[in-house]
């Protein structure tokens, strides 16, 4: 379905190129598409182009596994590396105005204290920019730099001892923003964090303004600016998103687990106030969020509210065949949950088990879906509901190629539906 859909848009004439970038957190069911894309390739498939960062722990034996299903052909592949020396004076000769010889000392200064990360090397030259290491020359009408100065500069430790000075140098309510965003993720609905914030449009539009200028924030400011005008900067047009990954780690990392917890808590509480019946997306953030807030502030109908909603998210995941997502929300929504509930709320709570147990057979671990199903089995009020249990275990069995506990576990199955049956029917 998915070929189909992008045949749509590629043609001899049109070419299409479909572009899978940070492959290094994509999860087992985009690997798997990623796998058949590459396994059942066509001559009229659009170009197909992977990136991923070996360095942040992605194996290489996924990408391995897909250059080997790509029988036909050989998969170029272009390692980046860090930039080099003369990369470094090139791209100051142009940011400068002056020619490459004349940055060669400053640039050899800056590749010295970046290693050529080209990420390390842009913060740390906003970072000295807003130090006043590069003062415009009125004069000659171009920049200038101040080499002893920023030879005498403190050598950063990484991206993160440069964004913190950055940071401190915003209002208290652009930083609040910047806390509650990267609780968030990478990207970011404006709507639902100036909600959080509890700011007014006037104080958040300046709020992102500084963000956005500090070279922190990025987005499309034409959308920022009409959406703003708008009742509420909301939706796809007026979305922002932090400059790199690598800043919203270190937004993220500088607040402390109460701090951190307290805004999932926010940030959840909101959501199920916005969540709509077909919201889908909606769903998925509200439970997420929930599931990294502390649960001690959560009332017994608080519980059971968020329990149905990850019952619904897990659902819709499972539908979408993201079963590690539908795994992450089923388990969240079982944590939600008290021993009494099997008495209380058993379709609730009997429905979350085996849609756990069934979504840990379909990722990676099978062998982990026993507790969840064994679980169900034992607290089933009927022969349907036993058989459900024990028909996940028997797929788990059988992911582990575990053929004596599938035959045993089937005819103790069928026996319960009245099937009499033996495990060895030729045995005398």
């Amino acid at each position: 379905l998915l070929r189909r859909s992008l045949q749509v848009f590629h043609s001899a004439e049109r070419p299409l190129v479909v572009f899978l970038d940070d492959l290094q957190w994509a999860d087992e069911a985009t690997l798997s598409l990623v796998r058949a894309m590459v396994e059942q390739r066509l001559p009229e498939d659009p170009l197909l182009v992977l990136g991923w960062r070996a360095a942040e722990g992605f194996a290489e034996g996924a990408m391995a596994a897909i250059e080997r299903r790509w029988s036909t052909r050989a998969v170029p592949r272009i390692a980046v590396g860090p930039l080099a020396v003369a990369d470094v004076a090139a791209l100051l000769a142009d940011a400068l105005g002056a020619e490459p010889d004349a940055v060669a000392d400053l640039a050899a200064l800056l590749h010295q204290r970046t290693s050529g990360n080209a990420q390390m090397l842009r913060e740390l030259l906003t970072s000295l920019s807003l130090d006043g290491a590069f003062p415009w020359d009125g004069a000659r009408h171009r920049l200038t730099w101040d080499l002893p100065r920023i030879a005498a500069a403190p050598v950063p430790e990484g991206v993160a001892a440069l964004l913190t000075p950055r940071l401190a140098r915003l209002p208290e309510v652009a930083r609040r923003a910047l806390e509650v965003a990267a609780c968030v993720g990478g990207s970011f609905d404006p709507a639902l964090v100036r909600a959080v914030c509890d700011a007014t449009r006037a104080e958040f539009a300046e709020a992102v303004s500084a963000a956005l200028g500090a070279g922190l924030l990025v987005g499309d400011t034409a959308a920022w600016e009409v959406a703003m005008d708008a009742a509420e900067p909301s939706g796809a047009g007026a979305a922002l998103r932090f400059a790199h990954d690598r800043v919203h780690d270190a937004v993220y990392a500088s607040l402390s687990a109460e701090r951190r917890e307290a805004t999932h808590l926010a940030l959840g509480r909101q959501l199920l106030r916005e969540v709509g019946d077909g919201d889908g997306e909606r769903v998925f953030a509200a439970v997420d969020q929930m599931r990294r807030a502390p649960a001690a502030g959560l009332t017994r109908d608080d519980r059971l509210q968020l329990a149905a909603l990850g019952l619904r998210a897990a659902r819709r995941a499972r539908q979408q065949a993201a079963f590690e997502a539908a795994l992450t929300c089923a388990a969240a929504a079982i944590g939600w949950l008290d021993a009494g509930d099997w008495d209380t709320h058993y379709e609730l709570t009997r429905d979350l088990h085996l849609l756990a147990a069934e979504m840990v057979v379909l990722c990676p671990g099978a062998a982990l879906a026993a507790p969840y199903a064994e679980r169900a089995l034992a607290r089933a009020r009927g022969v349907l509901d036993r058989v459900a249990a024990q028909s996940i275990l028997i797929r788990g069995h059988s992911a582990r190629a575990d053929h004596a506990a599938v035959v045993r576990d089937t005819v103790v199955a069928l026996r319960w539906l009245g099937v009499d049956i033996t495990e060895q029917p030729g045995a005398p």
